[in-house]
């Protein structure tokens, strides 16, 4: 499946939210799905992040890349919003297995999913780091 990430999102929506998943909707501020990070007076949440699925009996946040997966870092910013979200006890990012764009007259060919998995592998298994969460990387 090629295509930007709404894309993805909307060919698995009804799926995940049979499953109980809360799935942005478009990208209108009222249909985006928010995690707080911080809370300020009364316990109201002062920051928050943006994630495409939630699940809250689950706690599992789901991330969908198209196209940056790698290039872009996004799989970076999933991983650090991922440790400073509430409730997020499992963070799933799905990524293109491969990413084809041009670099002048040529076609360049990414392999996001294992650049991606071989990122998450060296963080998980480095005793320097401790992800608050387990995480599981799909490749589409």
């Amino acid at each position: 499946m090629s295509g930007s990430s709404d894309v993805v999102l909307g060919f698995i929506r009804t799926d995940l939210e049979a499953i109980g998943f809360d799935v942005e909707k478009s990208k209108k501020s009222s249909d985006k799905i928010f995690r707080p990070v911080t809370f300020g007076i009364n316990g109201n949440p002062q920051l928050k992040y943006e994630i495409d699925a939630y699940n809250s009996k689950t706690r599992v946040g789901l991330e969908i890349e198209a196209g940056r997966g790698v290039m872009g870092n996004a799989i970076y910013r999933d991983l650090i919003l991922g440790m400073v979200m509430t409730n997020v006890d499992h963070l799933v990012i799905a990524v293109a297995n491969e990413y084809r764009y041009k670099s002048k007259s040529k076609q360049i060919i990414s392999k996001d999913f294992e650049k991606c998995v071989d990122i998450c592998n060296a963080l998980s298994g480095n005793t320097r780091v401790k992800l608050p969460y387990t995480i599981t990387i799909i490749g589409y």
